[in-house]
């Protein structure tokens, strides 16, 4: 009869450890898959942050070319003024040229038809006028008339075809000006042209990078649909994992999300193995396993202690701040303190680095929480502090 028992008893005992085993593997192999997609996320999380810089710096140079763009574009507004206005003055040249050119053929023919009116209708010539003259003084006067009047003849035509020659030179200037002032104003408009095939391949890159930034959001959104469904399949395998109460919420987490596995738990509070000679196999802390990273007070409150790991046993540099309420929030294992004793604190502010320090297996974060007079027999369950939302956010593996 006993040997049946002790035979029942081992089949029973194999059972619960093939089961334990089980979940053990599951836990496992659901931590190393939450592990992996937070590792993930945090890739995904610096290649948005990269891309979110780059489109930063490729709409900082659009502005600086557009900016160059338009600051051409009114240079070669006021080149084409000043095109129009030379074109203007080349039109007004060229009219009075063609009107001198008139003047002077009307003027030529008039005074040819006078001389041929004269020849035809039998009137005296120039030489009978000055033959008729009765004595010399006479003769003198009519030769100085004579020469008066073919004077004025050749000084009309003289006179307008010097100015027509002045109106050519000046025409042929500003020809000159306009052509000068055009070739100006293509050099700038080839370099318009270029900055504007820049500024449309920046924009193609910026467009780009946009894509590549909301694939990485999808991305992201995927992985915490992973990480949420890992989550809840582990804490139905797991069970509350050490959550004895309601969330208060009075204390915010100690860590910066954006730290690496700020909320991956790999001791929660209660019962334990030994995981280094030394250790406590009653764990009434929290270990989080963050790699020197800032640690920040979970509410206002003062420094009531700093002990360097020479004087905290186990602990390793160690601080411990009381809060209102007789509440008291201790950290243990840390590289470096940011805090005095007596020293005020508020929610947010860091105190201290993550470390190594004291008893213990690797780096990480011992966080504890005591009411009372906050002595080590004061310690309760951390959980009970902080708020629903930050639970749903934790990942136990243990």
């Amino acid at each position: 009869m006993n040997k049946k028992i002790c035979a029942g008893v081992c089949v029973i005992l194999t059972f619960i450890m093939f089961f334990a085993n089980m979940s053990t593997t599951y836990s496992n192999a659901a931590s190393t898959s939450l592990s992996s997609i937070q590792q993930q996320k945090n890739d995904v999380q610096s290649k948005i942050e990269e891309a979110k810089k780059e489109i930063d710096k490729l709409s900082s140079e659009m502005t600086a070319v557009q900016k160059q763009i338009s600051e051409l574009n009114a240079q070669i507004s006021i080149y084409q003024d000043s095109i129009d206005t030379l074109q203007k003055q080349i039109d007004e040249n060229e009219a009075t040229i063609v009107q001198l050119e008139a003047d002077y053929e009307k003027r030529g023919k008039a005074l040819a038809s006078r001389i041929v009116a004269q020849y035809e209708s039998g009137e005296i010539t120039y030489l009978d006028f000055l033959l008729s003259s009765e004595s010399l003084t006479d003769f003198i006067s009519n030769y100085y008339v004579l020469g008066e009047l073919v004077d004025i003849d050749n000084g009309l035509l003289t006179e307008i075809e010097e100015t027509k020659t002045n109106i050519e030179t000046t025409k042929k200037q500003l020809e000159e000006d306009k052509a000068t002032v055009e070739e100006q104003m293509n050099i700038v408009k080839q370099k318009a042209s270029e900055l504007e095939e820049s500024r449309k391949k920046l924009a193609q890159e910026r467009s780009a990078t946009e894509n590549n930034k909301s694939s990485l959001n999808s991305k992201m959104q995927e992985l915490e649909k992973q990480e949420q469904k890992l989550l809840e399949e582990e804490r139905k395998q797991n069970g509350a994992a050490g959550y004895v109460g309601s969330f208060s919420g009075t204390l915010s987490w100690p860590l910066s999300t954006t730290s690496r596995y700020y909320n991956l738990i790999t001791y929660g509070y209660g019962p334990r193995n030994q995981p280094t000679a030394g250790a406590s196999t009653n764990h009434k802390a929290l270990d989080i396993a963050v790699s020197y990273q800032p640690v920040y007070a979970p509410a206002d409150g003062c420094v009531d202690a700093v002990i360097t790991e020479s004087n905290s046993g186990g602990y390793g540099n160690y601080i411990k701040i009381k809060h209102s309420d007789n509440l008291y929030t201790c950290y243990g294992h840390l590289s470096s303190f940011n805090v005095t004793v007596g020293q005020t604190v508020t929610r947010g502010y860091k105190i201290g680095t993550s470390g190594n320090t004291g008893i213990s297996s690797g780096p990480h974060l011992h966080w504890e929480v005591r009411v009372g007079s906050g002595t080590m027999n004061d310690r309760v369950n951390p959980l009970n502090y902080i708020s629903k939302e930050t639970y749903s956010k934790l990942i136990f593996c243990f």
